[in-house]
C-alpha cells in the first residue's frame, strides 16, 4: 500500500487548490448571471481552498452514500454531487455566492 508523506499531501492539496479555483474562475466566467464573486481574485483563491477542503473530507463520504444512484446513473449522478459541493462551499464561504 501507498504510504504519503507530509510533503507529498501538501503538494496534492496545492494541486488540489489550483484545480479548483481555475475551475471556479471558468464556472463563475461562463455562468455570470447566477455566480457571483465579486470580482476578486482573492475571492476566487479562498473559495478554491475551501473547495479543495471540502473535496478531501466530506466529498468520500458522499461518495459512499449516494453509491446506489452512482451505479444507477452509471457515474451521471457525480455531477449533482459536484453542483452540491459548489453550493455547499458557496453557504460555508458568504463572499462566493451562486444562486
Amino acid at each position: 500500500m501507498k504510504t504519503y508523506t507530509q510533503k507529498s499531501f501538501f503538494s496534492m492539496f496545492a494541486v488540489r487548490w489550483f484545480v479548483c479555483s481555475v475551475g471556479l474562475w471558468i464556472a463563475a466566467s461562463l455562468f455570470q448571471h447566477a455566480i457571483s464573486y465579486q470580482d476578486s481574485l482573492i475571492v476566487i483563491l479562498v473559495g478554491g481552498a475551501v473547495l479543495a477542503l471540502l473535496n478531501t473530507l466530506v466529498r468520500p463520504l458522499l461518495v459512499l452514500i449516494s453509491m446506489p444512484a452512482l451505479l444507477i446513473s452509471l457515474g451521471l449522478f457525480m455531477v449533482v454531487l459536484n453542483g452540491l459541493m459548489v453550493v455547499l462551499m458557496s453557504h460555508m464561504y458568504k463572499s462566493f455566492q451562486v444562486t
